[in-house]
């Protein structure tokens, strides 16, 4: 079984205590339930620490989301649940949006 607590390692880019006030109040703005909005959430939320990220670290962030899918859900939702979002209401859909993230900020799975 893979280590899905390395999804935290994501997770934290939408949670209060590693958001800065200004990221927190545009993305309360946002529905992270909305796929339109995902593009902006990722601009706002990711792709600047990511960009920053050294190419291990960048390897080991897209291999999280690569695994993603075969990470249990069950574990996953309680790793979520520790975080407090931006949000209204909490995301939906983990797996379609953070594919998003994967592409916008790796391509396309090769």
């Amino acid at each position: 079984m893979k280590n899905c607590e390395d999804f935290m390692s994501w997770l934290k880019y939408l949670d209060v205590e590693y958001i800065d006030d200004t990221k927190w109040e545009s993305l309360t703005k946002l529905d992270i339930n909305d796929p339109k909005h995902w593009s902006r959430i990722i601009d706002l939320a990711m792709r600047e620490d990511v960009a920053k990220l050294n190419a291990i670290s960048n390897l080991a962030m897209k291999a999280v989301l690569d695994d993603l899918e075969d990470f249990p859900k069950r574990e996953v939702k309680k790793l979520m649940d520790r975080i407090c979002m931006p949000f209204e209401a909490p995301i939906n859909d983990h797996i379609a949006f953070f594919r998003i993230v994967r592409q916008e900020l790796f391509g396309s799975k090769e």
